[in-house]
């Protein structure tokens, strides 16, 4: 169940004591009920089925003979959820004016030209604070990255070693390409190149 979903439900828990349901376990299960069933399709943004769990919980609302205010006209707000992207046409990187390559941008990518900026190697761009008692690790240690397009590998120093920290569940997370992007971001990187590591490919020498 999505949190938006137990969100509407809560506030239209704190509206059922004004109404004359039976009790607020029954309206609760009432209302969970009906948005988690299949006739609703998910109720995903945009899709009928979302449609369908608006109107409901509009429906719901007005039987609490409430009235809406200019903000929330017909008791709805607009706003805008990204649901994905499209990409016009190819995407390429040209590198000394004659290499040119594909790449593929990521969902929370911004537009912007990045032309005649300088590219730097920051290792798999993970930063572990000093003051983490177990592993300290900074890949951006002593290097400057402000303004500049740094290139990032993909996965983490434990990359094949079972017995490796990186394997912990409390410093797994610092492989994800969420995290590197921030990070590089907080570190002051124009942009971000994320390439495969090598070592994790199955067949490395023949890797294009």
């Amino acid at each position: 169940m999505t949190n938006w979903i137990l969100s509407l439900v809560f506030v239209l828990s704190s509206l059922s004591t004004f109404s004359n349901v039976t009790s607020e376990e029954d309206f609760l299960k009432k209302s969970v009920t009906t948005l988690a069933s299949k006739s609703f399709a998910g109720r995903r943004p945009g899709t009928p089925g979302g449609e369908k769990a608006t109107q409901y919980l509009i429906d719901t609302i007005r039987s609490f003979n409430l009235k809406d205010t200019p903000e929330f006209k017909n008791f709805k707000q607009e706003f805008t959820v990204f649901t994905g992207m499209k990409k016009n046409g190819a995407n390429l990187l040209t590198f000394n004016k004659t290499d040119t390559v594909n790449f593929e941008p990521t969902a929370f990518s911004l537009s912007g030209s990045l032309q005649n900026t300088d590219i730097v190697f920051v290792g798999f761009g993970i930063t572990i604070p000093e003051s983490d008692p177990t592993l300290k690790y900074d890949d951006y240690k002593n290097i400057d990255v402000k303004g500049k397009v740094v290139v990032i590998l993909s996965g983490d120093p434990g990359t094949g070693n079972p017995n490796s920290l990186f394997r912990s569940a409390e410093y797994f997370s610092y492989r994800s390409i969420h995290y590197k992007l921030n990070n590089a971001m907080i570190h002051g990187a124009a942009g971000a190149l994320v390439i495969q590591d090598p070592i994790s490919l199955p067949n490395p020498t023949k890797a294009p």
